[in-house]
């Protein structure tokens, strides 16, 4: 292999891992957004709002390249979730966002591709 080959490879594997870490992290951040307040690529409507506290309970941790966990710090998040727990809905929020959020998730992914492609251009 000739020296230009060699770092012509090394440049694009460079730019590969900044465009999957770019990815990675605008799917999740998208994530959060659906499951805290809606998103429209995965219809899921945010949290029941009343006090803020729940939808301010949510957060996300960044384990590696690829691992992530959003998570709430209320007790009552999984219940109202799970639709257990209220049954009083705000008019800016729903239930089932998480479990809309996870099957939107190829979607948001696909999504987050295009955006990090047209930010950088092919």
């Amino acid at each position: 292999m000739s020296a230009r080959f060699t770092k012509d490879l090394a440049d694009f594997m460079k730019k590969l891992d900044r465009r999957m870490d770019a990815v990675f992290l605008d799917a999740v951040g998208v994530a959060l957004e659906s499951i805290k307040i809606g998103h429209a690529i995965s219809g899921a409507p945010g949290q029941p709002v009343q006090t803020g506290n729940l939808l301010n309970s949510w957060d996300q941790k960044v384990h590696s390249k690829t691992t992530a966990t959003l998570f709430s710090t209320a007790d009552y998040a999984e219940h109202i979730e799970e639709g257990i727990g209220m049954t009083v809905r705000s008019a800016v929020g729903g239930f089932h966002s998480v479990k809309m959020t996870v099957a939107a998730w190829s979607r948001i992914m696909n999504a987050s591709v295009e955006k990090v492609v047209s930010q950088e251009g092919e």
